[in-house]
Formats: C-alpha cells, sequence, structure tokens
C-alpha cells in the first residue's frame, strides 16, 4: 500500500511588508501629484469668487451713480461715515441702513452696536488667509474691507519719499507732484479731500481705463476696516504686492504706524500669488501682473491725466 504525502496548504491574507510598502510608496506618489492639482482648482474657484464680489460691488456703485447722479464719497469726516453705508440699500442690507442715524458718526455707541456685529461677504476675499480680518479698525470693530476705492497715485501728505515704490521707479515728480493731487482718482482719502464726490464724466480718460476699486489685504492697514473713515481707500503709490506694503505685520490690528498705513500700506496687495484684482469704472474686473509697468499703473490710477495706456 502506497502512501501520498501531502503538505498542508495555508491560506494567507493580508500584506507582506514589502507589499505595504510599495502600496504606500503609489499612494504618496499620486497624492504629490494630485495636490497640486486639487489646490490649484481650489485657487480658481476662490478667484472666481473674488471676482464676482468685485463685480456686485460695481454693480451697486452704477446703481448709486444712476440714482445720485454721483458715486458716493470713500469716506466722510466731521459727520464720520464711509462707502460701505451709503452702498447698503445696494447690497440687500436695506433694514441695516434704515437703522443707522446718520445724523450721528458711525462710530456713536448706537451706530457702532449696529455695525459691529454687521458682516459683508461681499468684501472678503476667500484666498485671504485672514478671512474677513476681524479687527478693531479706526475706532471701531469690524471685518476688514477686502476692496478699496481708488485714490489714484495719491500720497498723504504729499511729496517724494525716497523710500516708496513709486521714487524708486523714477516717477517721483507724477507720483507726488505737479501732476497729481488728492482728487487725481475717482475717490479721495477723507483726510485728504473730506467728502470729495466725483461723476462719471469727470473720468475724461475712460471709464474703460480708470481704476474704480482695488483689493487689499485688510489686515495690513489700520484704515481697511468696513466702516473706517479717515483713509479709507488705495493708492498705486506703491507697486502691486510690494513688500514694502506688506511690514510690519502682526496678528494684531493695529499692525503698523499711523503713518505707514496712510502710505506703504495703502498699496494695492492681495493673496493670490501673481498679481490683484481691479475693478474698472465699466464695470470689468481685470487681474493686474505684480510687475505691471509702474507708470500704466499710476495712469490707470488717475481719471483725467490724458496718458495713453498701453498693454497691461
Amino acid at each position: 500500500m502506497t502512501f501520498h504525502s501531502r503538505k498542508a496548504h495555508k491560506t494567507h491574507y493580508g500584506f507582506t511588508l514589502i507589499e505595504l510598502l510599495v502600496s504606500s510608496g503609489i499612494i504618496a506618489a499620486l497624492a504629490a501629484l494630485l495636490l497640486p492639482a486639487i489646490q490649484q482648482a481650489r485657487e480658481s474657484a476662490r478667484r472666481i469668487s473674488c471676482r464676482n464680489h468685485l463685480k456686485q460691488l460695481g454693480l451697486s456703485l452704477h446703481h448709486y451713480h444712476d440714482t445720485h447722479r454721483v458715486f458716493p464719497p470713500a469716506s466722510l469726516l466731521g459727520n464720520i461715515h464711509n462707502i460701505n453705508e451709503f452702498l447698503l440699500p445696494y447690497l440687500d442690507q436695506i433694514s441695516l441702513y434704515q437703522k443707522l442715524d446718520f445724523g450721528q458718526d458711525n462710530i456713536s455707541p448706537e451706530n457702532a452696536g449696529l455695525l459691529k456685529s454687521a458682516y459683508l461677504d461681499v468684501q472678503v476675499c476667500p484666498s485671504n488667509p485672514a478671512g474677513a480680518a476681524m479687527g478693531g479698525y479706526d475706532g471701531i470693530w469690524s471685518q476688514g474691507a477686502a476692496y478699496q476705492t481708488c485714490a489714484g497715485p495719491y500720497r498723504f501728505p504729499m511729496g517724494p519719499d525716497q523710500s516708496s515704490d513709486c521714487y524708486i521707479a523714477g516717477l517721483p515728480e507724477y507720483c507726488a507732484g505737479a501732476d497729481v493731487c488728492s482728487t487725481s482718482g475717482i475717490f479721495s482719502l477723507a483726510i485728504a479731500a473730506p467728502g470729495y464726490r466725483c461723476r462719471m464724466a469727470d473720468i475724461t480718460d475712460g471709464l474703460s481705463h480708470t481704476i474704480l476699486l482695488g483689493e487689499v489685504l485688510p489686515q495690513f492697514n489700520l484704515f481697511h476696516g468696513l466702516w473706517s473713515a479717515q483713509a479709507y481707500g488705495v493708492t498705486t503709490y506703491m507697486k502691486p504686492n510690494s513688500s514694502r506694503s506688506k511690514q510690519p505685520a502682526t496678528t494684531a490690528i493695529p499692525s503698523v504706524s499711523y503713518q505707514d498705513a496712510l502710505n506703504y500700506n495703502h498699496g494695492l496687495m492681495s493673496a493670490h500669488t501673481d498679481g490683484v484684482h481691479l475693478l474698472k469704472a465699466d464695470g470689468s474686473v481685470i487681474m493686474i501682473s505684480n510687475s505691471i509697468d509702474f507708470a500704466t499703473l499710476n495712469y490707470l490710477g488717475n481719471k483725467s491725466d490724458g496718458r495713453i495706456i498701453g498693454e497691461y
């Protein structure tokens, strides 16, 4: 009788160490390939939202102009109020607008109590890591305002500054001289031209060649709160995303000196890596490069300099 030996067969479950390491390596490689694409897609969506916010603000400004035949002032001193308050009825905030007492400053206890709890999503750039950039701006607690009125190529007080981008670019006379005044832009800083109001007819360079609003990172400026008054606005005196505009930076508001907030930190800024968004007076939104020709930027900021603007 012949006996046949049979080997016991065992079934193996799970991965060997080598298989696990190979699988982990493949997953890591795929993640490394996919993550930049995912981040890029998210930033693209944030940029679209950012542009839409600017377009909404542009529509509200045009509706205001249609009603009053003039743009609202960027802000008022004496009786302290700013443009975001004037636009509330055109931003589906008529209830808040009607509750405000415009016979008192916006920093009065009654008005401040209403405004400090108000929130305008349209004034938040979703790419900003600080989000709504909540803080104490210019005497009142509020979110920051990511989209500011353009005061053009103006420095307060006037005069060349050898540390500024404007001086370094070789344009001190244009940026702070006879060709520029406190009302060169569609809007002005209230501290320089209180209550200044511009009509479309005053924009002689053309609506498609003049900046209406520009993008900022409000956490870097004392006056970039939603309801700020003294120097609410952005200027073209500094290059877009200038390293000087973002310094010094802390997590607190105020984060800069009074003078720096008036000058260097009033430049165009964004969390986008390659430029900033601008709203032109015709209602269109563009992104300009950080390396835009500096003279061209300042010509775009000035509503009536008569300069011919090339490609940008």
